[in-house]
């Protein structure tokens, strides 16, 4: 649970494991919301979904097969969502919902409009319907008029140091990174005035105009005394919102507001129709399988209702005049009631999401209603939807031969009876996606998520999935890769997630590797196997994997999906060929997240400089010093930084227990009271740069030493000594008794080391010397080996056995030695302090991580691909972040045209074609001849990460001039079946791909 804790804190998975939730119909988007619920933890859930199983069901739950046919839906998913987390008490409500307890819930979910209503009618309770018809999904909520949202973004709060503030304008130093938006709280402390260092302005500021340097007050306070720099402390409060009741909400198109996001294609007077026809859910008046009948008795109850009334009153004539016929269209539509998978994974998340925010108050939710249409996943467009008319008496009128014609162009069946019914009957011919060959890069969440859609669409049924992943199954998956138990810990990720979503759909043909993608594996995935391939879908973590799969992409010229996820928020990228963008095309600029060894050592100015100096002190106290000390036992020639720390260690070899407390206590007196001391005689508070400014001007931060006596100082000492007992083979009494240890423990008197810090500072800010630079003194090599020696032979210790941090193990000291140190760091410099979980997602480099956020991800992907397997051309880019909540829908985009001096214009996706006689043919004569081609000069040439040319690095010599530019074509690059793809480059950064042919 460390990812989701991560995402959303202790206080918020605390609330959620004291809640009890309601879910009413198990149907695919039901088995995605009570799915994403049970992973993300609650105290109970309860179903309820008397409705026998049908054939089509299995199309979209994926807990249901053809054993469970006829059996209730929710006893046929409750043993496998009990299996997915045992912490959760799963029921099922027998007989009706009458027999429902709702003092007992905190929230009712539901797809029914009219049991929301009847429900919020009886009950002030937090109520959410969630629905998807079709192509159109719905969320309502309806939280009560008192709820209040205690974190609205779930964003760490940001500290920034302030360089200057002049005309209301906050200018921070260079390379201060902060989340600050438009409008957020700020206080601004330690400034520097007339009075001094250490003023305050006691005001929450609102701020404006946030860029990345800076920002601008809203205030008319005259910063009249202020003289330099600050810290600004990002502020937080509670924001109260009133909820309308749901059944007010649902019946109007004027008590709700859309606040979710921009989505390109869909505008208000569509939203509203959308909104007011899914309050009609009555299996008489829809239709599954485009019987014109009933479509036509769905449309005349629509007309007979107040939607054009309400329409008309709220919009102007010639707006609803103009929406006459598109009306009819999507009355067609609405009247199929079928569940499109890969939206009910998206739509389940969501709410899900939502009933989790009603209980632990943590971000911001929809408020109140999200509606939206994904009409780019449709092989047609609405003004095909015309064999529905009014005629002159305004009656509706059915022209047969358009609707059999429609029918039969998009291959819509009404007698099919399987599995794939609600597919079939969303987009018509589906014998693209069974027929593809796909590639899913990674097994992990995403990948998982993924998987489990593909299965559900029967993607590939009659080609091939691909998938691979090199990990194996840990026990922290658990909680976020749901294909995956504690039986399958240890088996590789990709052949148990294949073995899975076999058996939630044996059609499916599904081959599993453990390969690496990347280019030791080449041969295994080779270009005719990227060729084969209808898509490429990336479900990895890391940015290197990312751009191997985007080249592999542009190379071959198949079209990938991309996605990725950081707690709330997600991305999703389309790159097709010759249409967009690559992945590569636009990457966020790259992150300095080094921290100068000057402000790790002596100058911190956070939280997290304190952390990583805590770590790296873990790292030497427990790792690199035993570990040195076991390579000279098992080799006595070592590098002579190694020799070093062996004499250190054995110099202080310790026996017993008491020794590895007394040096606890040493340690603890050296860090934070001594070192402080020391630091503070080489600096005086009032010292001066040799610039004549304040030494100790922000960020840098004046310390004070730390005496020995408060609880969390014997936290330090006990943590370390439990840590170099274990390191020392030593044994741990059951009760050691830490205080009678340190009452009689001495504490030397310490030597003034004014002179080397000083020398630890100028050599750092005159030459950035590194650590090892600038501690390790050269000394006599022969006459170290022989002091370490000697030592080891008096000393004889046993071989230790090194410590590497491990985050996962909560009990086994290594959180709370570094949390302890952290905090003892941050009193030092008056730094805020910082919580147990804090140390371990940070120390541990956890990234928080969210099942909504996957789910979402993994199902826009797979839109996404369904829209390729159909040739598409209404392809979506999407940000999402499911916290405040928003999301963002664009096209991709376009791939960038480099016009050359020959006046050809070339992309990413364009490949120049050379053909050679021989294999043997000089590199000069190739670069000449794409030279000629392309009217430049090739400043480089390379295959894959070999650059094999470069106009800069060819030798002046003549001899190694002639060799270098003879050089046969094929001892320069590979070809494989006698032809070769490689990049050049030419001036401002352009670049081309050669496809070179023997012929």
């Amino acid at each position: 649970m460390s990812r989701y804790i991560g995402a959303m804190d202790l206080d918020a998975v605390k609330k959620q494991s004291e809640s009890t939730i309601f879910i009413h119909t198990l149907n695919g988007l039901g088995i995605e919301i009570a799915k994403n619920i049970v992973i993300s933890g609650v105290k109970r859930l309860i179903l309820f979904d008397p409705e026998l199983v049908q054939m089509s069901d299995l199309g979209s739950n994926f807990y249901l097969t053809e054993k469970d046919l006829e059996m209730r839906r929710d006893l046929g998913v409750l043993n496998k969502l009990k299996h997915l987390n045992p912490y959760v008490q799963i029921d099922v409500l027998q007989n009706s919902l009458d027999e429902l307890n709702l003092n007992e819930i905190q929230v009712f979910v539901t797809q029914d409009p009219a049991i929301a209503r009847t429900v919020s009618n009886k009950k002030k309770l937090a109520v959410v319907l969630a629905q998807t018809r079709n192509i159109f999904v719905r969320i309502v909520t309806d939280f009560g008029n008192e709820y209040v949202v205690e974190d609205k973004d779930g964003e760490q709060l940001s500290v920034v140091n302030i360089e200057n503030i002049s005309n209301n304008v906050v200018t921070l130093f260079q390379n201060q990174n902060h989340n600050l938006t438009e409008n957020d709280l700020v206080i601004i402390k330690e400034v520097k005035q007339e009075q001094g260092i250490g003023q305050s302005y006691n005001q929450v500021f609102q701020i404006k105009n946030v860029k990345r340097q800076s920002f601008e007050l809203v205030t008319n306070i005259e910063f009249t005394n202020y003289i330099s720099h600050g810290i600004a402390y990002q502020q937080k409060y509670p924001i109260k919102l009133q909820f309308d009741r749901i059944q007010n909400v649902i019946s109007s198109l004027n008590h709700y507001c859309y606040n979710i996001g921009t989505f390109e294609g869909i505008d208000m007077i569509t939203r509203d129709i959308i909104h007011f026809c899914l309050n009609t859910i009555a299996n008489d008046l829809l239709t599954h399988n485009w019987d014109i009948e009933k479509i036509k008795m769905f449309i005349t109850q629509m007309r007979l209702s107040d939607l054009s009334q309400i329409l008309y009153f709220k919009y102007k004539e010639d707006v609803f005049t103009k929406y006459q016929e598109q009306l009819l269209s999507l009355l067609t539509l609405l009247s199929i009631n079928t569940q499109l998978q890969p939206l009910c994974a998206l739509v389940g998340a969501m709410a899900a999401q939502e009933a989790l925010k009603a209980i632990n108050k943590k971000h911001t939710p929809i408020h109140q209603v999200y509606v939206q249409s994904f009409e780019d996943v449709l092989p047609f467009k609405l003004t095909e939807l015309n064999f529905v008319q009014v005629s002159q008496s305004n009656d509706l009128e059915i022209n047969l031969n358009k609707y059999q014609q429609f029918m039969l162009k998009f291959g819509f069946n009404q007698n099919q009876n399987t599995r794939y019914n609600n597919l079939a009957n969303t987009i018509g011919n589906i014998n693209q996606i069974f027929n593809a060959d796909v590639f899913v890069v990674g097994a992990g969440a995403i990948g998982c998520e993924l998987l489990k859609n593909y299965a559900m669409l029967g993607v590939s049924k009659h080609g091939k999935i691909y998938v691979t992943d090199p990990d194996i199954i840990e026990n922290s998956n658990l909680s976020r890769q749901f294909l995956f138990r504690e039986k399958h810990i240890r088996q590789p990720k990709s052949l148990t997630a294949a073995a899975v979503v076999k058996q939630m759909n044996p059609d499916i043909n599904i081959v599993a590797r453990i390969d690496k993608v990347c280019p030791e594996t080449q041969d295994i995935y080779h270009n005719n196997f990227y060729k084969q391939m209808k898509c490429l879908t990336n479900a990895l973590d890391n940015v290197q994997a990312r751009l191997f799969m985007d080249s592999k992409c542009i190379e071959n010229e198949v079209p990938l999906i991309d996605s990725g996820t950081l707690g709330s928020k997600g991305h999703v990228q389309s790159i097709i060929p010759y249409a967009t963008e690559s992945y590569a095309s636009k990457q966020d600029p790259e992150q300095n997240n080094d921290i100068p060894y000057c402000t790790l050592k002596m100058f911190p100015e956070s939280n997290i400089h304190c952390l990583e100096w805590a770590r790296d002190k873990f790292e030497q106290y427990f790792f690199r010093k035993p570990q040195a000390l076991v390579q000279f036992i098992d080799d006595r020639f070592q590098q002579q930084q190694t020799v070093e720390m062996v004499i250190k260690v054995l110099k202080k070899y310790p026996t017993t227990f008491k020794d590895c407390v007394i040096m606890g206590r040493l340690k603890f007196q050296k860090l934070f009271n001594q070192d402080i001391i020391s630091l503070m005689n080489a600096y005086p508070f009032s010292s001066q740069t040799t610039g004549g400014q304040h030494f100790w001007a922000p960020p840098k931060r004046f310390p004070q030493p730390i005496e020995f006596g408060e609880e969390f100082t014997f936290k330090f000492v006990e943590d370390f000594a439990i840590l170099t007992a274990q390191i020392y083979n030593i044994a741990i009494p059951n009760q050691y008794h830490l205080n009678l240890i340190l009452q009689n423990v001495q504490i030397p008197k310490m030597g003034i080391e004014k002179n080397k810090i000083q020398q630890i500072v100028e050599r750092q800010v005159k030459n950035n010397d590194s650590q090892q630079q600038m501690e390790i003194e050269d000394k006599n090599y022969d006459q170290l080996i022989q002091e370490a020696i000697t030592l080891l032979c008096e000393v004889q210790p046993k071989k230790p056995q090194p410590k590497q941090f491990e985050k996962d193990d909560d009990y086994n000291h290594h959180v709370s030695f570094i949390t302890t140190a952290t905090n003892a760091r941050a009193i030092n410099y008056g730094i805020q302090q910082v919580d147990w979980m804090w140390t371990k997602l940070k120390a541990g480099r956890i990234i928080p991580a969210m099942a909504t956020t996957t789910s979402c991800i993994a199902a826009l992907q797979t839109l996404e691909l369904i829209k390729i397997l159909q040739k598409s051309t209404q392809h979506r880019n999407t940000y999402l972040n499911v916290a405040i909540p928003f999301m963002m829908q664009s096209q991709p985009g376009k791939a960038q045209q480099y016009e050359l001096k020959s006046g050809l214009s070339i992309s990413i996706w364009n490949k120049l074609n050379l053909r050679i006689k021989k294999l043997t043919e000089p590199l000069q004569y190739i670069v000449y001849q794409i030279e000629k081609m392309i009217g430049e000069e090739i400043i480089s040439l390379q295959q894959g990460a070999k650059e094999f040319y470069m106009k800069k690095m060819i030798p002046e010599d003549e001899i190694k001039r002639y060799d270098y530019i003879n050089s046969p074509i094929n001892k320069c690059i590979q070809f494989i079946d006698d032809s070769s793809k490689i990049n050049g480059q030419i001036g401002n950064n352009k670049s081309f791909v050669v496809l070179i042919t023997l012929v």
